[in-house]
């Protein structure tokens, strides 16, 4: 069966990304059928989210905006809410 990148709009966040053949490949390999629902950055926000139990709450040093956060803020490192961190990987991944 002959396959093309696929353009798929993310469920939870509507970002457009493009399911390649290859990793289409690899999900015939492995014998998954159901096509990704979420773009890569959130489907690892998810197992993020599902990995860890604690929550700390943080203080957002882009926006300011206050949230929680998996991971046991350190300084002098910048947290970011949820919202920022997503467009920031999104920027990297551009």
């Amino acid at each position: 069966m002959e396959t093309e990148d696929k353009e798929i709009i993310c469920k939870e966040c509507g970002f457009v990304f493009v399911w390649t053949k290859g990793e289409q490949d690899f999900f015939v390999e492995k014998g998954l059928t159901n096509t990704p629902s979420r773009c890569p950055v959130c489907r690892k926000k998810k197992k993020v989210r599902h990995t860890f139990t604690n929550n700390y709450n943080i203080t957002c040093a882009t926006c300011g905006k206050k949230s929680t956060s998996p991971f046991k803020p350190e300084q002098p490192k910048k947290v970011l809410c949820q919202e920022c961190f997503l467009a920031q990987e999104k920027e990297q991944a551009d």
